[in-house]
């Protein structure tokens, strides 16, 4: 027995000092190539953040699985919609004019044929009857503009590019139009924020992903971190990832501030998103996060963090360095000159105005004045837009599109912050309502930057503007059945104001 004991003593020794002899020479080989911070990073950050991360997501499976449970048609077709919109191959204007439909083109248009195909059926079947509300209120304000689009078709600098994204656009908003008459409760339109949120977050693990397997085309060097990260595949700029990192995390906090079972979760999902949002390094996504944290606060009527922040603030950049330091990093490494440039935009805008003075009703066609009008013209032909949904509107359906577009999306904010003081607190749809606020929140900073509220898929946007519809319509039958009696009424979202 004492003989088997020294035996197994041994070679337990013996294992225990290889294996140590392996790792010794592999962190000291790793040291010489790596140097010391980012082999710890190598060795402990990197396992410690995958156990913070698994012990975060552990309920990630449940609410896959009940999420499915709820899962409708038009899940379905949203889903198709996010994918048709995805950038695997960047093309200048000569690329397309040369070759409109190549396989990544084709791809698009078949996604969106079925989309188109599938609402036809069901209207035309009467087993979805969106049609009517694809006219009306505030989805109606954005068909109008659709349709200005559509018929710019006529005198576009290229017709063909006007009539497909126009009708593209108006699919989308077909979809968000029939998922509106389709829903009952504000239960059920709160899974398809929980879908988009689901498909967001999966966009944001294909930018990490990128960043481990593709590091070289992932990241670029610059700024005061020296890292600035970017989507592989699917190919996504730097301000794409921002705008992830900022909806994901106004989302991810709207959450925490409400009690829920999935705290650690959303606690988990919401690091990831500040990171992903600060290593994007990018300014207007940032700036609508910390536009849409003060609206969230307020909405959600967090008014003593609010107050704390504001005396907290002022007190740590007056005695710190961190007011400096934030401002290294908000310029980026960039020149004074090109960051008063606004990375070159300005000199986009400058022209964009200066050829909506020369058409201003009616403009060059919707999607094609900007691309082959402007930035062909600044032989920036690797653009595909002048970065200001304004802009944009103004030089492709001129004063006609920009009205009835201007009072969808200020409708939108008038109904969400009308409904801010009058839902009772922690109920399913003031909770939807803070969420619905900070998203849009991002989306308005985000609207001078980029032309994301018209160019598909404008998925949140959409998100946002179907969830406004549909409490505007429960509160005008609400009214309605109030002043007049009438049982013929639906609510289908019951008691939005108890």
């Amino acid at each position: 027995m004492y003989t088997i004991g020294i035996r197994r003593f041994s070679r337990n020794f013996l294992t225990t000092l290889a294996v140590s002899f392996v790792a010794g020479v592999g962190l000291v080989s790793l040291t010489l190539h790596f140097g010391y911070l980012n082999t710890f990073w190598l060795v402990c950050g990197l396992p410690l953040g995958f156990f913070i991360i698994l012990w975060g997501l552990q309920s990630a499976p449940a609410k896959l699985k009940s999420f499915a449970t709820q899962f409708r048609w038009w899940h379905f077709l949203w889903l198709l919609v996010v994918l048709s919109g995805q950038v695997f191959r960047v093309r200048d204007v000569e690329a397309i004019q040369a070759n409109p439909l190549d396989f990544w083109a084709v791809y698009r248009v078949v996604l969106m044929s079925i989309v188109a195909f599938v609402l036809l059926s069901r209207l035309v079947f009467r087993r979805t009857s969106w049609d009517e509300s694809f006219f009306r209120g505030l989805i109606g304000l954005v068909t109008g503009y659709a349709m200005v689009s559509l018929v710019s078709t006529l005198w576009s600098v290229y017709p063909m590019w006007t009539l497909y994204k126009s009708a593209e656009y108006l699919v989308d908003l077909a979809l968000i139009a029939a998922v509106v008459v389709s829903v009952k409760t504000v239960e059920e339109f709160k899974t398809l924020f929980d879908f988009t949120w689901v498909i967001l977050s999966f966009l944001t693990g294909t930018v990490w992903l990128g960043v481990a397997v593709w590091p070289e085309a992932a990241i670029i060097h610059q700024g005061l971190l020296g890292v600035q990260i970017q989507g592989v595949l699917p190919a996504m700029e730097t301000n794409g990832v921002g705008d992830l990192g900022a909806v994901l995390g106004v989302v991810t906090l709207t959450r925490l501030l409400f009690p829920t079972k999935h705290r650690r979760f959303y606690l988990v999902v919401f690091f990831i998103s500040m990171a992903t949002l600060v290593l994007s390094q990018s300014r207007s996504p940032l700036t609508g996060f910390l536009v849409a944290l003060v609206l969230v606060l307020f909405a959600a009527r967090r008014i003593g963090v609010i107050a704390l922040v504001a005396l907290l603030i002022p007190a740590v950049l007056s005695l710190t360095h961190l007011g400096d330091l934030f401002w290294e990093f908000f310029q980026r490494g960039q020149t004074s000159k090109v960051f008063e440039s606004l990375s070159g935009r300005v000199q986009l805008w400058e022209l964009a105005w200066d050829l909506f003075k020369e058409q201003p009703l009616i403009g060059y066609g919707a999607y094609a004045g900007a691309r082959f009008g402007v930035i062909a013209n600044l032989r920036a032909t690797a653009g595909s837009s002048i970065l200001n949904t304004w802009l944009e509107v103004l030089i492709g359906t001129g004063l006609l599109g920009l009205m009835p577009f201007v009072g969808a999306f200020l409708g939108v904010w008038m109904v969400l912050l009308h409904f801010a003081a009058r839902v009772r607190h922690g109920t399913v749809v003031h909770r939807l309502q803070v969420e619905a606020i900070g998203v849009l929140a991002v989306l308005s900073v985000r609207s001078v930057f980029t032309s994301e509220l018209i160019w598909h898929p404008p998925s949140n946007f959409f998100l946002v503007l179907g969830y406004a519809e549909l409490l505007r319509r429960a509160y005008r039958e609400q009214v309605y059945e109030a002043n007049y009696g009438s049982a013929t009424i639906s609510h289908r979202v019951a008691n939005v104001q108890s």
